[in-house]
C-alpha cells in the first residue's frame, strides 16, 4: 500500500514543523510549501499524487483563499482542510460551500488533528 501524500502550505516556519512532524508521525508522506505560490507550483507538477491539501488561510502574497480557488481550477477533486490562527467565518463557510472538506482553528491539538485527516481521507 503507497503512504499517502499531503501537501502543508503555511508561511510560518513553526507550523509548517509541526505539522510535518504529526503527519509523518501518522505514516503520511509530506511535501511543505510557505506560500500560495510555492504550492501552486507543487500542485502542478505533482497533479494528481497529493491526496489532501491542509490550506493556511493568511498568507503574504496570495491567501489562502486566492490558493483554494487556484488550486481547485488546477485540480477539481482536491481535497482540502482550510486552518487559520483568526476568525474568519464568512470566508470559511464560503470555502466550505464551494468545496473545502472543513476547517481547523489555530491552535489546536494532534487528537483533533487527526480526527480531521482521517476523516478527509475516509
Amino acid at each position: 500500500m503507497t503512504k499517502k501524500r499531503i501537501l502543508v502550505v503555511d508561511d510560518e516556519d513553526i507550523n509548517i514543523d509541526i505539522l510535518v512532524e504529526w503527519l509523518e508521525l501518522m505514516g503520511f508522506e509530506v511535501l511543505a510549501a510557505r506560500s500560495g505560490e510555492e504550492a501552486l507550483d507543487i500542485m502542478e507538477q505533482r497533479r494528481g499524487e497529493i491526496d489532501l491539501i491542509i490550506l493556511d488561510m493568511v498568507m503574504p502574497g496570495l491567501s489562502g483563499e486566492q490558493v483554494f480557488y487556484r488550486l481547485k481550477e488546477l485540480t477539481p477533486e482536491a481535497k482540502v482542510i482550510i486552518i487559520s490562527g483568526y476568525a474568519l467565518e464568512d470566508k470559511v463557510s464560503r470555502l466550505i460551500r464551494d468545496g473545502a472538506i472543513s476547517f481547523l482553528q489555530k491552535p489546536f491539538k494532534m487528537e483533533t488533528f487527526s480526527a480531521k485527516i482521517e476523516e478527509a481521507l475516509g
